[in-house]
């Protein structure tokens, strides 16, 4: 499937989560409901995947999504009320301080099991 989002990195390290843009940009300011998130991920965690806003007609709509990118503020608050974006991860990069990124040939579940 294809999903009308841009590609992020959002990962917790020590209770300090970040959301970034694929060249590193914070974008976490923009998207104070995904943020809100990180409170269900383990420490010591980085998910590789997109942020994604769905349209009042149930479709993903990107224009709603990149028009949250420059709001800040009550402004954005509102978008978040109205809009709510979220992270749908493609790929777990790293699980309580394990790296799940080493080769092709060690499947997401083999790290998983490792790490406890």
């Amino acid at each position: 499937m294809k999903w009308d989002g841009f590609r992020a990195g959002r990962s917790d390290n020590g209770g300090q989560d970040t959301l970034r843009s694929q060249r590193g940009t914070p974008i976490a300011a923009a998207f104070p409901e995904v943020a809100a998130g990180a409170v269900y991920l383990s420490d010591a965690t980085a998910l590789d995947g997109e942020p994604i806003v769905w349209s009042a007609h149930g479709r993903l709509t990107f224009e709603q999504l990149q028009n949250r990118l420059h709001r800040r503020g009550p402004a954005t608050l509102q978008a978040a009320s109205s809009r709510p974006a979220h992270f749908v991860a493609f790929d777990v990069l790293r699980l309580a301080a394990a790296g799940c990124t080493n080769s092709a040939a060690q499947p997401l579940r083999t790290c998983s099991a490792s790490t406890g």
